[in-house]
């Protein structure tokens, strides 16, 4: 494959945090081995994302100054098997799902090959090699690769008017305060892998799974007054920690409106600078010639 040293060494946009909560961003691969290529060619259509995260164990050498691949490799070649290290568990899935786009470019093959491509201007069927190195991020989102990403804000259109809650019939006066506010404004942890593999039963159901993986993600709900522009001008207060125990996936699941729902799921996916899975090609028909999206199906990664 002739891939030079240079060419194994990486960079995370996120970075994941290590030992003395030092922010690890850059990250090592390790060429492909009869180990590896067993790994990476064992999809699980229910099980995506432990899929992912066993590619990862087994593809990375080092994240920072931490060994991951030697014993990955070293434990499924006695048990067959994959021990996904803690590390790899807390990648965030933005820079996960970037680390799968390199691995394959870098460590097995650039192009995937014979796929079928639909071009969305015309409808002509096209079959072609994608080029994997072709691949890079948007310009929109080149402004996120400079941003440090601990949390993410999302300002709800409707928002959480909290109305007391009862515990065993009995109302709690202790959160008096709170009753009457509008919390509008929730901020999340970035999504990990761990957070994904956790909720991954309910990968099939897309509004589920996300609903889910936003609850553990959160970390705060606080009132804010808003201005016309929905920015917020003036904090009027954080709700207590306890009360997200209590409430529990209600506050998805019955509380929040589709307007809020919609919101937090798509910065939560989105907001993170992820890898697209996609470039544009000339579409072939004689009659169209357009730029046409040639996007990377998932169950094209590591085809042989």
């Amino acid at each position: 494959m002739g891939v030079t040293a240079d060419k194994l060494h990486k960079e995370m946009y996120i970075g994941v945090v290590g030992a003395g909560d030092v922010l690890l961003k850059n990250y090592s691969l390790l060429r492909t081995n009869g180990v590896a290529e067993k790994v990476y060619t064992d999809k699980s259509p229910q099980k995506p994302y432990t899929w992912l995260a066993n590619v990862i164990a087994i593809a990375i050498d080092k994240i920072g100054d931490v060994s991951v691949g030697a014993k990955a490799r070293e434990v499924y070649l006695k048990t067959g098997s994959i021990e996904i290290p803690k590390i790899v568990l807390d990648l965030s899935i933005a820079d996960a799902t970037t680390m799968l786009v390199e691995i394959h470019r870098t460590v097995w093959k650039s192009e995937i090959r014979n796929q079928d491509v639909v071009c969305k201007y015309c409808g002509h069927n096209m079959r072609i090699d994608i080029d994997l190195d072709r691949i890079k991020f948007l310009d929109e989102d080149l402004p996120k690769l400079e941003k440090e990403w601990q949390e993410i804000e999302v300002y709800l259109p409707e928002g959480y008017v909290f109305e007391g809650l009862k515990v065993a019939g009995k109302e709690e006066v202790s959160y008096a305060d709170y009753k009457g506010l509008n919390f509008n404004r929730f901020t999340f942890r970035v999504p990990t892998l761990g957070d994904a593999i956790r909720n991954e039963k309910y990968y099939n159901d897309n509004i589920v799974f996300w609903r889910r993986i936003a609850f553990d993600c959160l970390t705060n709900m606080a009132a804010c007054e808003m201005d016309a522009s929905g920015n917020a001008v003036k904090w009027l207060a954080d709700m207590p920690e306890t009360v997200k125990g209590i409430l529990g996936m209600k506050l998805f699941d019955e509380y929040l409106l589709f307007e809020d729902l919609d919101k937090i799921r798509q910065s939560l996916r989105e907001d993170p600078p992820t890898m697209p899975f996609f470039y544009e090609e000339e579409c072939s028909n004689p009659g169209c010639r357009l730029q046409t999206p040639v996007t990377v199906e998932a169950s094209g990664f590591f085809s042989t």
